[in-house]
Protein backbone atom coordinates (compact mmCIF):
# COMPACT_ATOMS: atom_id res chain seq x y z
CA UNK A 1 0.00 0.00 0.00
CA UNK A 2 1.26 3.40 -0.90
CA UNK A 3 0.31 6.88 0.19
CA UNK A 4 1.28 9.34 -2.51
CA UNK A 5 1.87 13.08 -2.36
CA UNK A 6 1.68 15.67 -5.09
CA UNK A 7 5.46 15.94 -4.87
CA UNK A 8 5.62 12.24 -5.87
CA UNK A 9 7.00 11.21 -2.46
CA UNK A 10 5.92 7.65 -1.68
CA UNK A 11 5.30 6.42 1.86
CA UNK A 12 5.04 2.71 2.48
CA UNK A 13 2.23 1.46 4.69
CA UNK A 14 3.44 0.88 8.22
CA UNK A 15 5.50 4.09 8.36
CA UNK A 16 4.20 7.48 9.40
CA UNK A 17 4.71 10.08 6.66
CA UNK A 18 7.67 12.46 6.92
CA UNK A 19 7.53 15.74 5.09
CA UNK A 20 10.26 17.58 3.24
CA UNK A 21 9.67 20.93 4.92
CA UNK A 22 10.60 23.81 2.71
CA UNK A 23 8.37 26.89 2.86
CA UNK A 24 5.06 25.05 2.70
CA UNK A 25 3.60 21.72 3.76
CA UNK A 26 2.95 19.26 0.95
CA UNK A 27 -0.52 17.98 0.24
CA UNK A 28 -1.09 14.24 0.27
CA UNK A 29 -3.69 12.42 -1.77
CA UNK A 30 -5.09 8.93 -1.52
CA UNK A 31 -7.28 7.09 -4.04
CA UNK A 32 -9.96 4.71 -2.77
CA UNK A 33 -13.22 3.03 -3.73
CA UNK A 34 -16.53 2.72 -1.95
CA UNK A 35 -17.83 -0.52 -3.40
CA UNK A 36 -17.05 0.25 -7.07
CA UNK A 37 -17.33 4.06 -7.03
CA UNK A 38 -13.93 5.78 -7.32
CA UNK A 39 -12.81 8.72 -5.16
CA UNK A 40 -9.68 10.66 -4.19
CA UNK A 41 -9.20 12.45 -0.87
CA UNK A 42 -6.69 15.30 -0.52
CA UNK A 43 -5.38 16.70 2.76
CA UNK A 44 -2.28 17.80 4.65
CA UNK A 45 -0.85 15.07 6.86
CA UNK A 46 -3.45 12.62 5.58
CA UNK A 47 -2.27 9.45 7.33
CA UNK A 48 -1.82 11.21 10.67
CA UNK A 49 -5.33 12.67 10.38
CA UNK A 50 -6.78 9.24 9.66
CA UNK A 51 -4.76 7.66 12.48
CA UNK A 52 -6.11 10.24 14.94
CA UNK A 53 -9.65 9.55 13.74
CA UNK A 54 -9.18 5.83 14.46
CA UNK A 55 -7.56 6.46 17.84
CA UNK A 56 -10.50 8.60 18.97
CA UNK A 57 -13.11 6.06 17.88
CA UNK A 58 -14.43 4.12 20.89
CA UNK A 59 -15.90 0.66 20.07
CA UNK A 60 -16.86 0.10 23.72
CA UNK A 61 -19.64 2.69 23.43
CA UNK A 62 -21.97 0.05 22.01
CA UNK A 63 -21.31 -2.64 24.62
CA UNK A 64 -21.59 -0.05 27.42
CA UNK A 65 -25.07 1.06 26.31
CA UNK A 66 -26.17 -2.56 25.76
CA UNK A 67 -24.94 -3.67 29.18
CA UNK A 68 -26.81 -0.92 31.01
CA UNK A 69 -30.01 -1.46 28.99
CA UNK A 70 -29.91 -5.15 29.89
CA UNK A 71 -29.36 -4.30 33.57
CA UNK A 72 -32.48 -2.10 33.54
CA UNK A 73 -34.47 -4.87 31.84
CA UNK A 74 -33.40 -7.28 34.63
CA UNK A 75 -34.39 -4.76 37.30
CA UNK A 76 -37.82 -3.79 38.64
CA UNK A 77 -38.09 -0.78 36.36
CA UNK A 78 -41.67 -0.19 35.22
CA UNK A 79 -40.82 0.72 31.60
CA UNK A 80 -38.51 -2.11 30.62
CA UNK A 81 -39.81 -2.11 27.05
CA UNK A 82 -38.13 1.26 26.43
CA UNK A 83 -34.75 -0.15 27.40
CA UNK A 84 -35.43 -3.21 25.25
CA UNK A 85 -36.08 -0.92 22.27
CA UNK A 86 -32.83 0.95 22.94
CA UNK A 87 -31.01 -2.38 23.21
CA UNK A 88 -32.44 -3.46 19.85
CA UNK A 89 -31.40 -0.11 18.35
CA UNK A 90 -27.84 -0.13 19.71
CA UNK A 91 -27.32 -3.65 18.36
CA UNK A 92 -28.32 -2.51 14.86
CA UNK A 93 -26.08 0.56 15.13
CA UNK A 94 -23.14 -1.54 16.29
CA UNK A 95 -23.70 -4.01 13.46
CA UNK A 96 -23.60 -1.28 10.83
CA UNK A 97 -20.53 0.30 12.43
CA UNK A 98 -18.67 -3.02 12.47
CA UNK A 99 -19.27 -3.78 8.80
CA UNK A 100 -18.59 -0.16 7.83
CA UNK A 101 -15.21 -0.06 9.62
CA UNK A 102 -14.37 -3.51 8.25
CA UNK A 103 -14.92 -2.59 4.60
CA UNK A 104 -13.36 0.85 5.12
CA UNK A 105 -10.22 -0.98 6.23
CA UNK A 106 -10.33 -3.41 3.31
CA UNK A 107 -11.04 -0.77 0.65
CA UNK A 108 -9.36 2.33 2.08
CA UNK A 109 -6.84 1.27 4.75
CA UNK A 110 -5.08 4.66 4.72
CA UNK A 111 -8.20 6.86 4.61
CA UNK A 112 -11.04 5.11 6.47
CA UNK A 113 -12.35 8.47 7.67
CA UNK A 114 -13.09 9.48 4.07
CA UNK A 115 -14.65 6.10 3.22
CA UNK A 116 -16.91 6.25 6.28
CA UNK A 117 -18.05 9.77 5.35
CA UNK A 118 -19.14 8.70 1.86
CA UNK A 119 -20.61 5.19 2.06
CA UNK A 120 -24.36 4.54 2.00
CA UNK A 121 -26.45 1.71 3.39
CA UNK A 122 -26.85 0.47 -0.17
CA UNK A 123 -23.06 0.33 -0.60
CA UNK A 124 -22.59 -1.54 2.65
CA UNK A 125 -25.34 -4.09 2.00
CA UNK A 126 -23.89 -4.72 -1.45
CA UNK A 127 -20.41 -5.35 -0.04
CA UNK A 128 -21.70 -7.68 2.69
CA UNK A 129 -23.86 -9.63 0.23
CA UNK A 130 -20.91 -9.87 -2.18
CA UNK A 131 -18.81 -11.59 0.49
CA UNK A 132 -21.74 -13.89 1.31
CA UNK A 133 -21.96 -14.89 -2.36
CA UNK A 134 -18.14 -15.27 -2.59
CA UNK A 135 -17.83 -12.96 -5.57
CA UNK A 136 -14.29 -12.61 -6.85
CA UNK A 137 -14.42 -9.00 -8.07
CA UNK A 138 -14.03 -6.43 -5.32
CA UNK A 139 -11.82 -3.36 -4.99
CA UNK A 140 -9.88 -4.45 -1.90
CA UNK A 141 -6.52 -2.85 -1.11
CA UNK A 142 -5.84 -5.49 1.54
CA UNK A 143 -4.76 -8.76 -0.05
CA UNK A 144 -6.91 -11.70 1.06
CA UNK A 145 -6.60 -15.36 -0.05
CA UNK A 146 -10.27 -15.18 -1.11
CA UNK A 147 -13.25 -12.88 -0.71
CA UNK A 148 -14.84 -14.98 2.04
CA UNK A 149 -15.76 -14.55 5.69
CA UNK A 150 -13.10 -17.11 6.54
CA UNK A 151 -10.37 -15.02 4.93
CA UNK A 152 -11.64 -11.95 6.77
CA UNK A 153 -11.87 -13.89 10.05
CA UNK A 154 -8.26 -14.99 9.59
CA UNK A 155 -7.13 -11.43 8.85
CA UNK A 156 -8.71 -9.86 11.96
CA UNK A 157 -7.81 -12.70 14.38
CA UNK A 158 -4.64 -12.04 16.43
CA UNK A 159 -1.74 -14.37 15.73
CA UNK A 160 -0.05 -14.25 19.15
CA UNK A 161 -1.88 -17.34 20.41
CA UNK A 162 -1.38 -21.09 20.26
CA UNK A 163 -1.59 -22.44 16.68
CA UNK A 164 -4.46 -24.82 17.47
CA UNK A 165 -6.41 -22.10 19.30
CA UNK A 166 -5.72 -19.78 16.38
CA UNK A 167 -7.32 -22.17 13.85
CA UNK A 168 -10.27 -22.88 16.14
CA UNK A 169 -10.79 -19.17 16.75
CA UNK A 170 -10.89 -18.53 13.01
CA UNK A 171 -13.46 -21.33 12.62
CA UNK A 172 -15.67 -19.75 15.27
CA UNK A 173 -15.25 -16.21 13.98
CA UNK A 174 -16.19 -17.31 10.46
CA UNK A 175 -19.48 -18.73 11.79
CA UNK A 176 -20.07 -15.58 13.83
CA UNK A 177 -19.44 -13.23 10.89
CA UNK A 178 -21.81 -15.23 8.69
CA UNK A 179 -24.47 -14.98 11.41
CA UNK A 180 -23.97 -11.22 11.81
CA UNK A 181 -24.11 -10.74 8.03
CA UNK A 182 -27.41 -12.62 7.94
CA UNK A 183 -28.84 -10.20 10.53
CA UNK A 184 -27.50 -7.16 8.68
CA UNK A 185 -28.99 -8.26 5.34
CA UNK A 186 -32.37 -9.32 6.78
CA UNK A 187 -34.95 -7.00 5.19
CA UNK A 188 -37.43 -7.32 8.07
CA UNK A 189 -34.83 -6.56 10.73
CA UNK A 190 -33.64 -3.58 8.67
CA UNK A 191 -37.20 -2.31 8.35
CA UNK A 192 -37.78 -2.74 12.08
CA UNK A 193 -34.62 -0.78 12.89
CA UNK A 194 -35.64 2.02 10.51
CA UNK A 195 -39.15 2.12 12.00
CA UNK A 196 -37.66 2.56 15.49
CA UNK A 197 -35.03 5.04 14.34
CA UNK A 198 -37.27 7.21 12.15
CA UNK A 199 -40.32 8.35 14.09
CA UNK A 200 -40.61 5.30 16.36
CA UNK A 201 -43.22 3.73 14.08
CA UNK A 202 -43.65 0.54 16.12
CA UNK A 203 -45.80 -0.74 18.97
CA UNK A 204 -43.61 -2.28 21.65
CA UNK A 205 -44.27 -5.74 23.05
CA UNK A 206 -43.58 -9.33 22.12
CA UNK A 207 -45.90 -12.21 21.24
CA UNK A 208 -46.32 -15.87 22.06
CA UNK A 209 -47.18 -18.74 19.75
CA UNK A 210 -48.23 -22.30 20.52
CA UNK A 211 -49.65 -25.24 18.57
CA UNK A 212 -51.99 -28.04 19.61
CA UNK A 213 -55.30 -29.76 18.92
CA UNK A 214 -57.06 -28.21 21.96
CA UNK A 215 -56.54 -25.15 24.11
CA UNK A 216 -55.56 -27.43 26.99
CA UNK A 217 -52.90 -29.22 24.96
CA UNK A 218 -50.70 -26.54 23.46
CA UNK A 219 -47.01 -26.86 22.72
CA UNK A 220 -45.19 -23.49 22.99
CA UNK A 221 -43.20 -22.43 19.90
CA UNK A 222 -41.97 -19.06 21.06
CA UNK A 223 -42.58 -16.31 23.59
CA UNK A 224 -41.10 -13.00 24.69
CA UNK A 225 -42.28 -10.03 26.72
CA UNK A 226 -40.20 -7.80 24.46
CA UNK A 227 -40.46 -7.12 20.77
CA UNK A 228 -42.15 -4.96 18.18
CA UNK A 229 -45.31 -4.84 16.12
CA UNK A 230 -44.98 -2.91 12.85
CA UNK A 231 -46.85 -2.21 9.64
CA UNK A 232 -44.88 -3.29 6.60
CA UNK A 233 -45.71 -1.79 3.20
CA UNK A 234 -45.61 -4.29 0.33
CA UNK A 235 -46.03 -3.98 -3.41
CA UNK A 236 -49.15 -5.75 -4.63
CA UNK A 237 -48.19 -8.48 -7.08
CA UNK A 238 -49.85 -10.16 -10.05
CA UNK A 239 -51.18 -6.92 -11.50
CA UNK A 240 -52.77 -6.92 -14.98
CA UNK A 241 -50.14 -6.64 -17.71
CA UNK A 242 -51.38 -3.28 -18.98
CA UNK A 243 -51.22 -1.84 -15.43
CA UNK A 244 -47.76 -3.05 -14.40
CA UNK A 245 -46.48 0.52 -13.94
CA UNK A 246 -49.18 1.53 -11.44
CA UNK A 247 -47.78 1.92 -7.92
CA UNK A 248 -50.14 0.09 -5.60
CA UNK A 249 -49.28 -1.18 -2.14
CA UNK A 250 -50.78 -3.07 0.76
CA UNK A 251 -49.96 -3.44 4.46
CA UNK A 252 -48.72 -6.49 6.28
CA UNK A 253 -48.77 -6.68 10.08
CA UNK A 254 -45.46 -8.08 11.34
CA UNK A 255 -44.57 -9.13 14.87
CA UNK A 256 -41.01 -9.69 16.10
CA UNK A 257 -39.76 -11.05 19.42
CA UNK A 258 -36.57 -9.90 21.13
CA UNK A 259 -34.34 -11.86 23.48
CA UNK A 260 -32.62 -9.12 25.57
CA UNK A 261 -29.79 -11.39 26.72
CA UNK A 262 -29.12 -12.44 23.13
CA UNK A 263 -29.09 -8.82 21.91
CA UNK A 264 -26.80 -7.78 24.76
CA UNK A 265 -24.33 -10.60 24.05
CA UNK A 266 -24.42 -9.91 20.30
CA UNK A 267 -23.70 -6.22 20.88
CA UNK A 268 -20.79 -7.09 23.18
CA UNK A 269 -19.51 -9.43 20.48
CA UNK A 270 -19.73 -6.77 17.76
CA UNK A 271 -17.91 -4.27 20.00
CA UNK A 272 -15.07 -6.76 20.47
CA UNK A 273 -14.76 -7.39 16.73
CA UNK A 274 -14.84 -3.61 16.14
CA UNK A 275 -11.98 -3.24 18.60
CA UNK A 276 -9.92 -5.75 16.59
CA UNK A 277 -10.67 -3.89 13.36
CA UNK A 278 -9.80 -0.50 14.89
CA UNK A 279 -6.55 -1.76 16.38
CA UNK A 280 -5.53 -3.59 13.21
CA UNK A 281 -6.24 -0.43 11.22
CA UNK A 282 -3.95 1.56 13.53
CA UNK A 283 -1.24 -1.08 13.12
CA UNK A 284 -1.53 -0.66 9.34
CA UNK A 285 -0.73 3.01 9.91
CA UNK A 286 2.51 2.06 11.64
CA UNK A 287 1.28 2.93 15.14
CA UNK A 288 3.84 1.05 17.26
CA UNK A 289 3.50 3.26 20.32
CA UNK A 290 0.19 1.81 21.48
CA UNK A 291 -0.37 -1.56 23.10
CA UNK A 292 -3.33 -3.06 21.29
CA UNK A 293 -5.72 -5.48 22.94
CA UNK A 294 -7.21 -8.07 20.61
CA UNK A 295 -10.20 -10.32 21.17
CA UNK A 296 -10.76 -13.85 19.95
CA UNK A 297 -13.48 -16.43 20.59
CA UNK A 298 -11.71 -19.34 22.26
CA UNK A 299 -14.63 -21.34 23.61
CA UNK A 300 -17.57 -23.16 21.95
CA UNK A 301 -19.86 -22.35 24.88
CA UNK A 302 -19.02 -18.67 24.48
CA UNK A 303 -19.87 -18.87 20.78
CA UNK A 304 -23.27 -20.41 21.53
CA UNK A 305 -24.11 -17.40 23.72
CA UNK A 306 -23.67 -15.24 20.63
CA UNK A 307 -25.71 -17.45 18.31
CA UNK A 308 -28.74 -18.79 20.20
CA UNK A 309 -31.89 -16.68 20.32
CA UNK A 310 -33.97 -18.08 23.18
CA UNK A 311 -37.25 -16.45 22.17
CA UNK A 312 -38.01 -19.40 19.85
CA UNK A 313 -40.04 -18.27 16.84
CA UNK A 314 -39.10 -14.61 16.67
CA UNK A 315 -41.06 -13.43 13.60
CA UNK A 316 -44.73 -13.74 12.67
CA UNK A 317 -46.91 -12.29 9.88
CA UNK A 318 -50.66 -12.53 10.41
CA UNK A 319 -52.08 -10.84 7.30
CA UNK A 320 -53.28 -12.52 4.12
CA UNK A 321 -51.70 -11.88 0.74
CA UNK A 322 -53.49 -9.52 -1.63
CA UNK A 323 -53.46 -10.50 -5.28
CA UNK A 324 -53.48 -7.76 -7.90
CA UNK A 325 -56.15 -9.61 -9.87
CA UNK A 326 -58.57 -9.10 -6.95
CA UNK A 327 -58.44 -5.32 -7.36
CA UNK A 328 -60.93 -3.59 -9.66
CA UNK A 329 -59.82 -1.46 -12.61
CA UNK A 330 -61.42 1.55 -10.90
CA UNK A 331 -58.72 1.42 -8.21
CA UNK A 332 -55.91 1.19 -10.77
CA UNK A 333 -57.27 4.12 -12.78
CA UNK A 334 -57.99 6.41 -9.85
CA UNK A 335 -57.64 10.11 -10.74
CA UNK A 336 -55.18 11.62 -8.26
CA UNK A 337 -55.57 15.09 -9.74
CA UNK A 338 -59.30 15.07 -9.05
CA UNK A 339 -58.71 13.67 -5.56
CA UNK A 340 -56.49 16.59 -4.57
CA UNK A 341 -58.79 19.22 -6.08
CA UNK A 342 -61.48 18.27 -3.59
CA UNK A 343 -60.17 19.65 -0.30
CA UNK A 344 -60.91 18.46 3.22
CA UNK A 345 -62.22 21.15 5.50
CA UNK A 346 -61.86 21.00 9.25
CA UNK A 347 -63.58 23.61 11.39
CA UNK A 348 -62.26 23.86 14.93
CA UNK A 349 -64.61 24.60 17.78
CA UNK A 350 -64.53 24.37 21.54
CA UNK A 351 -65.52 20.69 21.44
CA UNK A 352 -62.05 19.86 20.09
CA UNK A 353 -60.30 21.49 23.06
CA UNK A 354 -59.81 19.50 26.27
Amino acid sequence: MNCKTFSDCVYKAGHAPRYMIDMEMKLQYQPFCVNKAKYIVVYWDLIAKNSRFLTEFDPEYFSFIAMHCYEFIQSNHTQKEYFAAQLRTIYAQALEAMFAFLFAMLQAPLCQAAWLSIYSQKDLRKLVSTICSRSSFLYFKIKLPANTWRSIASFITPIGIDATKYRESIDRLEIILESLAKDFLDDILTLEYNCIKHGFRVRLGGFQMAIGNTSDNLHPLGKSDFGSNLLRLETVGNKPEHLKDVNIFSFRQTHLNWDPKYLSKRTELVSNILKNIRNLSLALHGDKNSEFEYWWCDDDMEMREYLINRSGIFKCDIDRDIDGSQISDEVYRYDHEAYYKEKMEFIKNSDHIT
